[in-house]
């Protein structure tokens, strides 16, 4: 058996604001400050994306490309080239291209890879046999 209770048949439009404004107070000062920090920040991130969303007109692309250079010389890789973070529903464009342009080169890199390692791994090997017949050799004479 349920009972469905409709609050407003009890409460008018204020009160419940008032409750809820009071519960909500209530939960912030709950809060720590690192925690309140960082849904105060997810919430100004999510009003400043839609307030930009609402903006973006013809007027905003033009001046958007007009200094887009400028703006991308003075941005590091790790802020153009990123994975998707916890934040993020899916990677940026320049990342995925990034991540195209190096799936495309995976032979022509491997190749260059295999070139440097190659050498060094055959020395590494041949001075691994002989440091292990030189103690196979040292251990027999020991015990005779």
């Amino acid at each position: 058996m349920n009972i469905e209770i409709n609050i407003q048949d009890y409460l008018t439009e204020v009160e419940i604001k008032v409750i809820c404004a009071a519960y909500i107070k209530e939960r912030i000062q709950c809060l720590n400050k690192t925690e309140f920090e960082r849904i105060l920040g997810n919430a100004a991130y999510t009003q400043t994306s839609e307030a930009v969303d609402s903006l973006f007109d013809e007027d905003l692309k033009a001046l958007l490309k007009q200094n887009l250079r400028g703006v991308i010389t003075k941005l590091s890789h790790f802020t153009v080239f990123k994975e998707p973070s916890v934040w993020d529903a899916e990677s940026n464009s320049a990342y995925k291209y990034l991540q195209s342009c190096i799936e495309q080169q995976k032979p022509r890199i491997k190749n260059i890879v295999e070139k440097q390692i190659e050498p060094q791994v055959i020395a590494n090997l041949k001075s691994g046999v002989s440091e292990a017949i030189e103690e196979a050799i040292q251990s027999i004479y020991k015990e005779s």
